[in-house]
């Protein structure tokens, strides 16, 4: 189409938004549940009639907040995890975990053993890189290693006598 402009996008930050990925999720009084992670804010209870279907946006990278369409239809709500001392993790890092934990015999787990595992593989990573880190380090301040020993066959006789070179003083 020559000669005509572009659309302009008017709010980039509504079009990132349209094109997370979503799921239907139902609306309790404590909130609703994703990912085996609970999700609640005050404004789902007033905006939302008990037990209505809403479509749910998340980002893969910080699953620590969803987004709900408003009612009014002009933009997107935020809403935290229904336990705001957790950490945020992302899409990834809870398929490791729940991975870990199915390996383990756990197959529906908990919030709190999702997080409690989510936390026992981010200490072991931050070891791992602390001794990668170190070790790498050790390497680099290591001595410079020396040549190999000459060949066996030109060793030296102590038992000669030494002839000192023409201008040496003994």
């Amino acid at each position: 189409m020559r000669g005509r402009r572009p659309h302009r996008i008017l709010d980039p930050d509504r079009l990132v938004m349209d094109f997370l990925p979503a799921e239907k999720r139902k609306v309790g009084s404590h909130g609703f549940q994703m990912n085996r992670i609970r999700y609640w804010d005050a404004l789902l209870s007033r905006l939302f009639p008990m037990g209505s279907r809403i479509l749910v946006r998340y980002d893969p990278t910080n699953l620590s907040r969803v987004y709900v369409p408003s009612p009014t239809g002009d933009g997107y709500l935020g809403i935290p995890y229904a336990d705001l001392r957790r950490p945020p993790i992302s899409l990834g890092e809870l398929e490791r975990v729940r991975a870990a934990l199915a390996e383990r015999g756990e197959s529906q787990p908990s919030e709190d053993t999702i997080f409690a595992t989510v936390r026992e593989q981010r200490r072991l990573e931050e070891k791992s890189a602390a001794r990668t880190r170190k070790a790498r380090r050790s390497v680099e301040l290591r001595p410079p290693t020396p040549p190999p020993p000459p060949n066996p066959e030109s060793k030296v006789n102590y038992e000669k006598r030494v002839v000192p070179y023409t201008g040496e003083l003994w």
